[in-house]
């Protein structure tokens, strides 16, 4: 969402004078996780209890049952791709460099 990028870290009062908007999008996420990690709420799958074997059939229950989110979305994963997805979530959250 490169076009509102801007207008998120605006939101979040965070001057990105001069960065690119992979720069002011890695900003934003790094700000995000920062307040997640101040008010302690969970940051990973694994925190609220998920167990990573369960993550195949989460995806598969995702493709059968809530394709319509899969639909709307502008890029349409594979179910590797969703695999990979549910995987970096039970993992965490780790920042760009």
């Amino acid at each position: 969402i490169p076009d509102k990028i801007s207008l998120i870290a605006s939101a979040f009062n965070l001057d990105v004078t001069g960065l690119s908007v992979y720069e002011i999008s890695t900003y934003i996420s790094s700000r995000l996780m920062e307040i997640m990690d101040n008010l302690n709420l969970p940051t990973n799958l694994s925190d609220i209890g998920i167990e990573e074997k369960n993550i195949e059939k989460m995806v598969d229950d995702l493709l059968k049952n809530y394709s319509r989110f899969i639909n709307k979305n502008p890029r349409k994963p594979s179910r590797e791709d969703l695999l990979n997805l549910y995987q970096q979530m039970f993992e965490g959250y780790s920042e760009v460099t």
